[in-house]
């Protein structure tokens, strides 16, 4: 089985702004688990511990379906956490939803869904995880300075999804591309 996951990659510009901002993020005094600046990425769709055969009938389905897309462009939104604020337990940075993210997306979905990988059963949120709260309840006053953070209208090309295989150890996970789909296409 390989735990794997379709993603967006990140620009240098929008890593270097996020990796100058987790510096000043990390002197936040609680104990967050900060994502390594190189796994950073956008999730399109997490499909979870998947067989080899799976893989394999994947991914020329999502290689020929996906390169029919055009490439298209996704602007930084803000910060935010899930589930909420309050109770924070993920740290984000937010992308502006777009007519083809949202199509993109929904592509995946059907895609997978058709090789028998379960829906996501949450709605679909453009976000890059950044940080995760290790800590108990109440540290909402200890990071109100990752809320107040400016995010900058940083916009990037998405020309390709790619395919990762992740695992896990304890100094965090290691991702691995397997494949990856570039959009060419003019719909």
């Amino acid at each position: 089985m390989v735990r794997s996951f379709l993603a967006i990659d990140l620009n240098r510009e929008t890593k270097n702004f996020l990796d100058h901002a987790m510096g000043h993020w990390q002197r936040l005094p609680c104990k967050i688990r900060w994502t390594r600046v190189e796994n950073l990425h956008i999730t399109l769709k997490f499909l979870g511990e998947i067989s080899q055969d799976t893989i394999e009938q994947l991914i020329p389905v999502l290689s020929s379906r996906l390169s029919g897309l055009s490439p298209f462009t996704l602007t930084l939104s803000g910060v935010g956490a899930f589930p909420s604020l309050r109770n924070a337990r993920i740290l984000w940075i937010g992308f502006q939803e777009s007519k083809p993210l949202l199509n993109l997306v929904k592509i995946v979905e059907d895609l997978c869904a058709e090789q028998g990988i379960p829906r996501e059963a949450r709605g679909f949120h453009p976000h890059i995880t950044v940080g995760r709260i290790k800590a108990g309840r109440s540290v909402y006053q200890k990071i109100l300075p990752f809320f107040t953070t400016p995010v900058p209208a940083i916009s990037m090309g998405v020309s390709k999804v790619v395919l990762y295989r992740s695992d896990l150890f304890a100094t965090g996970p290691v991702y691995s591309q397997l494949a990856h789909f570039p959009l060419e296409g003019n719909l």
